[in-house]
């Protein structure tokens, strides 16, 4: 199945009856598709701003990128785990690997290890403000590889692996 194929979008049924009050995670009562409510850089820059562009009515995630070809900008992903929609620095090719930073001049997102695509390395975005390797979402830095991660209380909860 295509990546891009709109059926693998997630649906936001509107219904939130789980949310972990430690990590914020927002868990759908019919299904499995999660929203990051708070997230963070390594030195608890909130990467979850008021401003940022919304998707479904949640606000994105937004983190800094610089590309190999000298171009940087902001870019905000969707905060709900499996949906590929971003917004900003978004003219980019396919395979690209990304420079990925918390906040424009600060310093890359920490790393957790190689990405199963084989390509890129997952970067870690911590769901508290304690900076916990047990609370994060794992992204990788290949534009264009979905896969990631989203592992609360050191257990792994979601993960999209296209």
């Amino acid at each position: 199945m295509d990546r891009h194929d709109p059926h693998r979008m997630p649906s936001v049924s509107g219904r939130y009856p789980a949310v972990n009050p430690h990590s914020g995670l927002l868990i759908a009562q019919d299904g499995i598709f999660m929203v990051l409510t708070q997230a963070f850089d390594g030195h608890g820059h909130s990467l979850i701003r008021e401003d940022s562009p919304r998707f479904d009515g949640f606000p994105g995630v937004t983190l800094w990128m610089e590309l190999p070809d000298g171009r940087s900008g902001e870019l905000t992903l969707s905060p709900i785990h499996g949906d590929p929609r971003k917004e900003g620095l978004v003219d980019v090719p396919e395979g690209t690997e990304c420079r990925l930073l918390g906040v424009s001049g600060g310093q890359p997102l920490d790393q957790e290890g190689r990405c199963p695509c084989g390509l890129g390395i997952y970067h870690r975005i911590y769901l508290t403000p304690q900076l916990d390797r047990g609370e994060v979402a794992l992204i990788c830095n290949i534009w264009g590889c979905q896969r990631s991660r989203v592992i609360d209380d050191r257990d792994l909860l979601s993960w999209i692996d296209y």
